[in-house]
């Protein structure tokens, strides 16, 4: 539990530190996948939701959890 917590808090810092920088100014949405995994679609639209909050679009897309 634990070292799924610290990858998902590395997610989170990675994707707001990278994403919200070319998301200022783009009028693309911004792409996050979900995967079949429970946590990590909950983690995707709690993020996406800050992303929401903050004015930005957002797109959740499914991404096969096989290919990764």
């Amino acid at each position: 539990m634990k070292r799924l917590l610290s990858l998902m808090s590395a997610v989170l810092i990675s994707l707001v530190s990278f994403t919200t920088v070319q998301a200022a100014d783009s009028k693309k949405p911004i792409r996050i996948p979900t995967h079949n995994w429970s946590s990590q679609v909950v983690m995707a639209y709690v993020i996406g939701g800050i992303f929401e909050s903050m004015g930005n679009n957002v797109e959740y897309v499914p991404a096969d959890s096989q290919a990764v």
